[in-house]
């Protein structure tokens, strides 16, 4: 039944879920925006834990409570994303720490007695997008098997 309703591009996706909201469909819309979402929160714990393992031991706990976001976006420039955000102060390593080791391979921290901040070295430069990059083949079959799901739901209805 997937041959017969196809998606291509996040063109069509925007269109797709447009479609769904002007239908009244709103159940298979959030049931499509859930099936995205979840796709991609299977990756989440294999980022967290490359980013742990970069750190200094003393910091590998904040490193696995990295706050991820992963945002499904059916407006301008359409499709899913995954970022990290700023969570509760002083439960993960914090946003611009985790970009930070993700870029340079760096993160920032006061020293305790001068209260100066310094720059450490640390081997984690990529941890977020490596981790992604390998996961996306799993990560695509995963999405096109939830669109294909939710393109026979919308053919059985039509029925």
């Amino acid at each position: 039944m997937s041959g017969d309703f196809e998606l291509k591009g996040a063109d069509q996706f925007l269109k797709l879920s447009k479609a769904l909201k002007e239908a009244g469909r709103t159940e298979t819309r959030k049931a499509l925006h859930k099936g995205l979402r979840d796709a991609v929160n299977k990756a989440k714990p294999e980022a967290a834990e490359a980013l742990s393992a970069a750190l200094p031991s003393g910091l590998r706990g904040k490193g696995r409570r990295v706050r991820q976001a992963v945002q499904v976006k059916t407006g301008h420039d359409p499709g899913v994303s995954v970022a990290v955000r700023y969570g509760r102060a002083g439960t993960g390593l914090g946003a611009v720490n985790a970009k930070l080791v993700n870029q340079r391979g760096t993160f920032r921290h006061p020293v305790y007695k001068t209260g100066a901040w310094v720059a450490q070295r640390t081997g984690g430069q990529g941890w977020f997008d490596k981790t992604y990059t390998n996961a996306a083949p799993r990560i695509r079959a995963e999405l096109e098997r939830v669109l294909g799901q939710v393109a026979e739901d919308i053919v059985r209805k039509a029925r």
